[in-house]
């Protein structure tokens, strides 16, 4: 992305927000706590707007919307409004596995080499170091190691002081990025495949590219693109029609502007904007188009909760064929699933999802209720998505 000297700075200060988002926590119980928290985001103007939305038991039961998502045209965001969501793409791309799981032409221990043999000669440097000499797996990547991000791939780090030398090779080689001849979720692939893994897979679970490999994997098995697959068989099943990897035309006028934060604030009178509006170069816009398993999609807070819905086995949505025990394994899979022993949460299982963009969606299969808090600053600053479960939780409980 190509940038002013002044973003240059800017980006660097923010780095560190980048990997340790500020956690936001209410002290509050009931409806209250959540203008508790969402509110000083707005009033402080370290936000720009957000829209939040909590339904139970397939009913909307609370939104709430402030600020904009186009300031200068004064558009407040709404249930349509089409946002960036980031890694929240990755339980849809999960959901795509496991429909071809349920139609028995995959297996969760398969094989990543039976699928992709350019995987084969794939070795290990340890901790990303190539200061000692590569190593051979100790066993095969498996399509469930990819599920559970502990396949031993990296991630594509735009923000980060300190790179392992496999993080510098993703960089260099233009993994995911502003490289001309990366223009498809398959070259990129097969570049990825002669890089080394961080460490053995199984070892260790981190944040990394694999969703990326499994929709690759979906194209192979498929022979369809990853987003002709996915459309066909997760989004208009479950009638998420305003969700997309290019949007079209006709819903631009719909998407929310991408906002970047700030260390200073603009003369304006009041508190100083502690963002602004990000400059996308067109180089990047189009790399951002590329139909990938981890990041790229956008979406509305309506559409979402459609997805949320079929996670919780809601009958009144369009219907995606997935048995019990599928869509469980499913919600066991999709990364931050925990077993919740909190006071609020005795021994119900929750799920929580923050995306680049702080994006964020939860679930509370104990309450039956869920939610999701779109806005649209990158790299996201705050981890809204366990206080916001928490709070969930509390407030519905009694309605379960």
């Amino acid at each position: 992305m190509k940038r002013s000297i002044v973003s240059i700075f800017t980006a660097l200060a923010v780095i560190g927000a980048a990997c340790h988002a500020e956690t936001i926590k209410a002290g509050k119980s009931g409806a209250l706590a959540f203008d508790e928290v969402l509110l000083p985001l707005i009033e402080d103007r370290r936000l720009p707007g957000y829209f939040l939305s909590i339904q139970q038991g397939g009913e909307s039961k609370l939104e709430r919307a402030q600020g904009f998502v186009d300031e200068k045209n004064k558009v407040s965001p709404t249930s349509n409004t089409i946002f960036e969501i980031g890694s929240m793409t990755e339980p849809l791309t999960a959901t795509a596995i496991m429909v071809l799981v349920e139609e028995g032409k995959i297996s969760l221990d398969d094989r990543l080499i039976d699928f992709l043999p350019e995987f084969k000669g794939l070795k290990v440097a340890p901790n990303g170091s190539y200061d000692v000499p590569l190593v051979e797996l100790s066993q095969q990547i498996t399509i469930d190691h990819l599920l559970n991000h502990s396949a031993g791939f990296s991630a594509v780090k735009r923000f980060s002081l300190r790179l392992s030398n496999v993080d510098k090779s993703y960089r260099e080689k233009g993994l995911f990025r502003n490289n001309a001849e990366l223009r498809d979720l398959k070259s990129n692939i097969a570049l990825l495949a002669s890089i080394p893994l961080i460490f053995q897979p199984g070892e260790a679970k981190t944040d990394s590219v694999s969703y990326d490999v499994l929709a690759r994997i979906i194209e192979v098995v498929t022979k369809q693109s990853f987003d002709s697959f996915l459309t066909t068989n997760v989004l208009v099943p479950l009638g998420m029609l305003d969700t997309h990897f290019v949007v079209p035309t006709d819903k631009q006028s719909r998407r929310a502007a991408m906002h970047e934060p700030v260390v200073w604030g603009y003369n304006v009178p009041g508190k100083p904007k502690m963002y602004r509006q990000s400059i996308i170069s067109q180089t990047a816009k189009a790399q951002s188009n590329i139909a990938r398993g981890r990041t790229g999609i956008k979406s509305t807070a309506n559409d979402y909760l459609k997805f949320l819905g079929f996670l919780l086995g809601e009958e009144d949505l369009p219907r995606l064929s997935m048995s019990s025990a599928s869509r469980l394994e499913l919600i066991k899979k999709i990364k931050g699933l925990e077993i919740g022993t909190n006071n609020t949460q005795k021994h119900a299982a929750h799920l929580t999802g923050q995306g680049r963009f702080n994006t964020a969606f939860w679930l509370d299969t104990q309450t039956r209720a869920s939610g999701v808090f779109m806005t649209q600053i990158n790299p996201a600053q705050f981890d809204l998505a366990p206080t916001l479960l928490n709070i969930t939780a509390e407030t519905f409980k009694n309605d379960s």
